[in-house]
């Protein structure tokens, strides 16, 4: 289950715990479970979190974030390993917004038929 451990408890400010944070969707299913089960979010930890946006919405939530390493570490060892250029990082940031740019333009077309 999404859910471990003693729901009866008194405590009711939770953290909640995944591996890898990218897109959001375990942790806003996550929070939507909690919240059911009165439960509030106060934080979310993780191995490491690949896209600043989704912390940053979190943030605005009031959800602490906590991780071991994010996408930009990860890119600069991989640069200091000799195991990645720099543009190789560029391109891969690059794909990352272009592929952002692709899916908003697919919501925003899926969109204008409720309109």
């Amino acid at each position: 289950g999404l859910i471990e451990g003693d729901t009866k408890n008194t405590f009711k400010k939770v953290i909640i715990v995944d591996d890898v944070l990218y897109t959001g969707n375990t942790i806003k299913r996550a929070q939507e479970i909690l919240k059911e089960n009165n439960f509030e979010v106060v934080g979310v930890a993780c191995i490491a979190t690949l896209r600043d946006k989704i912390v940053s919405q979190l943030n605005e939530q009031n959800i602490q974030v906590a991780d071991l390493t994010n996408y930009r570490n990860i890119l600069e060892k991989a640069v200091e390993n000799n195991t990645a250029t720099a543009q190789e990082n560029i391109d891969l940031i690059n794909a990352e917004l272009e592929y952002e740019a692709r899916k908003k333009a697919e919501i925003e077309e899926y969109l204008k038929k409720f309109e």
